[in-house]
């Protein structure tokens, strides 16, 4: 949509429209999510690319020795030295995964070239969901479980998996407005100033008591213990200091 029709928009069928986009790329990445899992693919084609390019440049790498003091580490370096990757094997902070200290690897998290040149000096699969990072595991998606219950692998009524270790919180159901434009319509905003403003002072004038009315929190909790009432004093009156406030 052009610009200049987006700006005729209000502020409702703004929302509405980008709310209308959103349901759009929602549906679109549902279906390759869905086709990846027809497919019985772990990941995506572009972790997949990435991956598959680490490995085709990782005979760059033909030097590859093993640490004589850890036994999880290891350098893979290029005929000239002018590469070195240090790779760790197994890196418990980061989930067991193979991890390296290159550039290429820290900003994707996908295996390198460094990660691949080891690998084919041990006997490991490399392309395995297990060595590549949570945030890319097409599981972890939080489409996932919607595209397994539209491809009726698992039953549409069961309750959403709880899964602590995900980097995404899932998605349960497409985002939608509440109100309609006619809602939206009624809505009636005074134009002056003076006007917006003297409603809001009575509509805090209203609270007010409420606000200031101290909280009366000795009564048990749950666990059987008293927690302390403590009285919050309203701040003073602009342009006006107690005596008590003045001494304190």
């Amino acid at each position: 949509m052009k610009n200049k029709e987006l700006r005729k928009f209000n502020l409702f069928q703004t929302i509405d429209h980008i709310l209308a986009q959103f349901n759009r790329n929602e549906a679109r990445s549902l279906d390759v999510i869905c086709d990846l899992i027809r497919k019985q693919r772990s990941w995506s084609k572009y972790v997949d690319d990435i991956w598959q390019e680490g490995f085709r440049i990782s005979s760059d790498l033909p030097l590859v020795e093993k640490s004589l003091e850890h036994s999880n580490i290891w350098t893979a370096t290029s005929s000239n030295s002018s590469k070195i990757h240090t790779v760790s094997i197994v890196n418990h902070d980061m989930g067991g995964i193979p991890t390296c200290d290159c550039n290429q690897f820290k900003s994707t998290l996908i295996p390198c070239a460094g990660i691949c040149a080891v690998f084919s000096r041990l006997d490991s699969q490399l392309f395995s969901v297990s060595n590549l990072h949570i945030r890319w595991r097409l599981n972890r998606h939080p489409l996932y479980e919607q595209a397994l219950k539209k491809l009726k692998l698992i039953d549409s009524t069961a309750t959403p998996i709880k899964d602590t270790d995900t980097l995404f919180t899932p998605i349960s159901n497409t985002m939608q407005s509440q109100i309609d434009l006619s809602a939206y319509n009624s809505i009636v905003y005074p134009t002056r100033s003076d006007v917006r403003y003297t409603r809001l002072n009575n509509l805090f004038k209203s609270v007010e008591p409420t606000a200031n009315k101290p909280c009366d929190l000795s009564s048990q909790q749950g666990n059987g213990e008293n927690i302390m009432a403590i009285a919050v004093r309203p701040p003073a009156k602009r342009g006006k200091t107690s005596h008590s406030d003045a001494n304190q």
